[in-house]
């Protein structure tokens, strides 16, 4: 490994080029029609059902030429430069859905803090500090997927079941090493749109022509043998999808306003397409999310916005888990408003060990009156309970919180609530 000795601190370290790694560019070599040809000619005779079309990493090649000098030169590309696609205009043999979710109904709801620490716990500070310090003498990259494929493997290592797992992308991201190294390496079904210039060979409609057909229209390729399929669906774009889990069939119906006819009208819709807009967007929605309640803190350390930025998303998710089961157990769940208030005041007061006499309770066993519904907001619950600091004082005579009837002159100096003085 090359050393790296920063000139402004004089500390050795591992530069740009060689923690990320050199970027390869993709030479491609036009294989240009004999004399006297013309492509009308190359085309006559041969239907667009029946043409493979071959690619190997940038190098376009002849398929007219002899089964035996195909065989040759496909082993001796397939040696030295890595995967051969073969596309053809078939039916794709390995579509496949992902597993449903099953939830476990919980007993009772827990505190906002409970859902928030499962996403982000007191051992997270020493992945971070662990991490940071991989990041500055390690190298963790990987030269053939490059910075955008190698986000997405690391964060498809921590899939616990990748077998019942789709996991989704946008044109980023996107590559077809990079879906068929998820398929064959990690077992994980993958689907995704993909720009133009990472095709490789796959030579599907042109996107005027497509829009000339009209709204709706399509054109796909699979390769059987690489599981993969590439389709291009015209809406009010083109937008090109390639996937190891999803093609063509069935073809369902979208809803499409048309300016011509001044109404919504029924679109041809691919599966594969369907699939991409049911179960993308959730990084949209996230970053939505974010931006509501952004926490307010500014900083010319740039890693503090990262840091921040990990804890509004940990709050979010807290408060998604926290909506699920309240819909299971058929109870009102918080807004994300007052789920994030809720965190903010149980990390302010955090539990801590319990001291003191624990209470006898009723003796009688006669269930107390107390009020189910309060019209004025209780202090969070991790802060009723943590037994630390609460202490009784005097003030203005006014009703108890949790009495229907009671009044009193005792007030709590933590919590701000008048409470009686009852037996048990």
């Amino acid at each position: 490994m090359a050393a790296y000795m920063d000139r402004d601190t004089g500390h050795e370290g591992i530069s740009t080029s060689t923690f990320y790694g050199t970027r390869k560019r993709e030479v491609a070599s036009v294989v240009l029609p004999p004399d006297g040809s013309s492509d009308s000619d190359e085309d006559e005779g041969t239907s667009e059902d029946e043409e493979d079309e071959l690619y190997t990493e940038g190098q376009c090649q002849d398929c007219s030429s002899s089964s035996s000098d195909d065989e040759a030169e496909e082993g001796a590309n397939h040696s030295k430069r890595g995967r051969m696609f073969r596309w053809r205009k078939t039916k794709f043999e390995h579509q496949s859905t992902a597993t449903p979710s099953c939830f476990t109904t919980p007993d009772e709801l827990s505190t906002p803090l409970t859902y928030f620490s499962k996403f982000f716990d007191e051992d997270i500070f020493g992945t971070i500090a662990h991490q940071t310090n991989l990041y500055s003498c390690q190298l963790i990259g990987n030269k053939e997927f490059g910075l955008c494929g190698n986000v997405v493997l690391q964060l498809c290592r921590t899939i616990r079941n990748p077998s019942n797992c789709v996991v989704y992308f946008d044109n980023f991201f996107t590559s077809l090493r990079l879906i068929t190294h998820l398929k064959e390496s990690m077992g994980l079904r993958s689907l995704g749109t993909i720009r133009k210039n990472r095709l490789m060979g796959c030579t599907l409609e042109e996107d005027r022509d497509l829009l000339r057909r009209g709204r709706g229209s399509f054109d796909f390729r699979v390769d059987n043998d690489a599981k993969l399929a590439m389709v291009k669906w015209a809406d009010n774009k083109t937008v090109t999808l390639v996937s190891s889990c999803a093609s063509v069939s069935p073809v369902g119906q979208v809803r499409r306003y048309s300016k011509e006819e001044k109404k919504k009208i029924s679109v041809p819709c691919p599966k594969i397409v369907s699939e991409y807009n049911t179960h993308m967007g959730g990084v949209d929605l996230a970053d939505m999310m974010i931006a509501l309640y952004r926490t307010p803190a500014k900083s010319h350390r740039w890693y503090l916005a990262i840091f921040w930025q990990m804890v509004d998303i940990a709050v979010n998710n807290a408060w998604l888990l926290h909506r699920r089961d309240a819909a299971q157990l058929g109870q009102k769940h918080h807004c994300l408003k007052v789920f994030r208030l809720d965190v903010a005041k149980g990390l302010i007061y955090p539990e801590k060990q319990k001291r003191g006499r624990p209470s006898k309770g009723n003796e009688d066993n006669t269930p107390p009156r107390v009020i189910k519904q309060p019209k004025v907001p209780r202090p969070v619950d991790d802060m009723i309970y943590d037994r630390i600091d609460h202490f009784p004082i005097m003030s203005v005579k006014g009703r108890c919180r949790m009495c229907q009837d009671g009044q009193t002159s005792i007030v709590c100096q933590k919590c701000k609530v008048r409470l009686c003085i009852v037996t048990g």
